[in-house]
């Protein structure tokens, strides 16, 4: 029980199929954009795998951030997000870009906090029952056999 909270908690972030990225990633990939802009995708791969070589940020292969994903994938990230409307000079289209994409860092910081907090009350959940579990084996004198059939249905409920 407690193994497999630890992993939920730990790795929020495992994604269904290979074209899903996660709101870490994404996150991540926002981050690297605004530090690296969009003229430098090596970089900004560069970065993403660096940051989610760890398994608590994600679980891919560093081969999975590539250039023309990692903008490709930025683009469909834009695309929910309202074009700034043309203006003279080129500094003013630069500030509505920087505002859009800190628009758009803002929203996925914000779905990553209720990831985590879904993660970690999850945790707390399976915590919980394993120290009712520890109680009531406390509180009776289980023999091996019945410790065996309650460890046996905690790790099919998890």
């Amino acid at each position: 029980v407690v193994a497999q909270a630890t992993a939920m908690v730990a790795s929020p972030n495992v994604v269904n199929n290979e074209k899903d990225w996660s709101v870490a990633e994404q996150l991540a990939l926002i981050h690297a954009v605004q530090r690296y802009d969009t003229t430098d995708w090596p970089a900004i791969c560069k970065a993403l795998r660096a940051c989610t070589a760890h398994p608590p940020l994600s679980a891919r292969e560093p081969s999975f951030f590539f250039p023309k994903k990692c903008e490709t994938k930025y683009l469909d990230l834009l695309k929910g997000y309202e074009e700034p409307k043309p203006q003279r000079g080129r500094k003013k289209q630069e500030l509505d870009h920087a505002a859009r994409v800190e628009e758009i860092a803002a929203n996925l910081r914000n779905e990553r906090m209720v990831e985590l907090k879904n993660s970690i009350d999850t945790f707390n959940e399976a915590l919980d029952k394993l120290k009712e579990q520890l109680q009531e084996v406390k509180e009776k004198d289980f023999e091996i056999p019945v410790l065996e059939k309650m460890l046996a249905e905690s790790n099919t409920e998890v």
